[in-house]
């Protein structure tokens, strides 16, 4: 049973965010639920409104308790496509937001092989596709890997949240305003990364964005990551990129000469995760490897080979980062690592800092809940705070409908009070929240 919390509550909760919505909205949502909950109303506070409306002769109007606004904020946004963990603080609790932006984190990803976008994921548009993905395997995924393990060196992606002077970098890049600086490159730490699961094409429902980028805004996204790449402040033109993707490449080095090539490492400049537009270490990837040895084969062998999927392999793993990691950067540069392409279909955080998903049982209780412990780190489902803002909704509408035809009307929230006088979302906030 939840215990009474000191009013107004200051706390620190998550919220189970659903994909599509962006972080803001859903606290937005919840303000006007948050206002008229006993749990948030300053009981001094209001001692003081009434007393004043009783000076000023209640010219104020009714109703200014409930319009009063409850100090809410996040730590650490979600992308509208991603779900999961999403920490919410209240009043004083607000204070204590920014250790979750420093804190690990952990996510689970599925990335869609043979498709790049230019968001990353499958919000963006198409920038290009590489056939062939459908002959990549389980293996060839786990064989790249360990390159994106331990330490790594990143450029946060123009089109990405991150601020500048105050100003988000995908602003810069659309009005094409050019930057105050460089965008420096951060080193992030991967603790874990492991393939969960890889699935053919044909045993899932996952598909390329409709839309393509046009030639205009692919040359243009181009000179962007050229840009980013190469640590400038103003795009380059057209002429200068197109000249650097004609050059000729330096040629190799004689097979018996060639220097043995380091072991693999998560650090490596190359699989860095800055935005690049073709396919990294083409010559020895696994997919031309498949493509080499599949002509081979064609060559020498008439037998017709099945058809190919409709579409092409994902891949989902789970990985343990620290803070500022972009995960759709990573997934971006393993489509390239295996010598094809990748974006973000599904992206799920399933825990930051001490609240998670699918929290362990308590110390002290078992897996079927048994024995005495203490917990509370698991998030509230948006569904159900959905369900009591649309309540709220319609006891509002029945209010103001009733206050119409002069019946007056009570000020209060629809649905089933328990014992103790809460509502089933207000209980399961209680239960799961840490005051502070």
């Amino acid at each position: 049973m939840p215990k009474a919390p000191k009013a107004p509550l200051s706390a620190l909760f998550a919220i189970n965010k659903p994909t599509g919505t962006p972080s803001m909205t859903l606290l937005n949502r919840l303000q006007p639920l948050f206002a008229a909950s006993a749990i948030f109303r300053d009981p001094d506070a209001d001692a003081a409104k009434d007393k004043g409306n009783q000076r000023g002769g209640g010219r104020r109007g009714r109703g200014r308790r409930g319009a009063t606004k409850v100090k809410m904020g996040q730590g650490g946004t979600l992308d509208p496509l991603a779900d999961g963990v999403l920490v919410v603080g209240t009043n004083a609790a607000t204070k204590h937001l920014s250790r979750f932006l420093d804190c690990t984190k952990e996510y689970r990803a599925i990335g869609l092989l043979g498709c790049s976008t230019d968001s990353y994921d499958s919000e963006g548009k198409r920038v290009r596709t590489v056939p062939g993905a459908h002959a990549l395997s389980r293996a060839d995924v786990e064989a790249v890997l360990d390159r994106f393990r331990g330490e790594i060196v990143q450029t946060p992606p123009i089109f990405s949240a991150l601020k500048m002077d105050g100003k988000p970098l995908y602003e810069y890049a659309r009005t094409h305003t050019p930057l105050p600086r460089p965008i420096p490159p951060r080193t992030v730490t991967v603790h874990s990364l492991e393939l969960l699961r890889f699935v053919p094409g044909d045993e899932h429902a996952y598909d390329y964005p409709a839309e393509e980028l046009d030639d205009a805004a692919r040359s243009e996204l181009e000179r962007l990551e050229k840009m980013v790449k190469e640590g400038r402040t103003e795009v380059p033109s057209e002429e200068e990129v197109a000249a650097a993707s004609s050059a000729p490449a330096e040629p190799a080095p004689p097979a018996e000469s060639a220097p043995e090539a380091p072991e693999a490492s998560a650090s490596s400049a190359s699989f860095s995760a800055r935005p690049s537009p073709l396919p990294l270490n083409t010559d020895t990837s696994p997919l031309t490897r498949l493509l080499r040895s599949s002509a081979a084969a064609d060559a020498t062998t008439p037998a017709a080979a099945p058809p190919a999927p409709a579409r092409a392999p994902i891949f989902e793993i789970r990985l343990t980062v620290s803070s500022g990691t972009y995960i759709r950067s990573i997934v971006h540069d393993i489509g390239a690592a295996l010598g094809s392409a990748a974006h973000v279909v599904k992206l799920t955080r399933t825990r930051q800092g001490e609240f998670a998903l699918e929290p362990p049982p308590p110390a002290g209780v078992d897996a079927e809940g048994e024995g005495e412990g203490k917990g509370g780190a698991g998030c509230i489902e948006w569904a159900l705070l959905e369900r009591a803002i649309a309540a709220q909704e319609r006891a509002s509408k029945k209010k103001q409908e009733g206050a119409a035809a002069g019946e007056g009307g009570q000020e209060g929230q629809e649905g089933e009070r328990d014992a103790d006088g809460w509502l089933e979302w207000e209980r399961e906030l209680l239960a799961k929240c840490k005051e502070v």
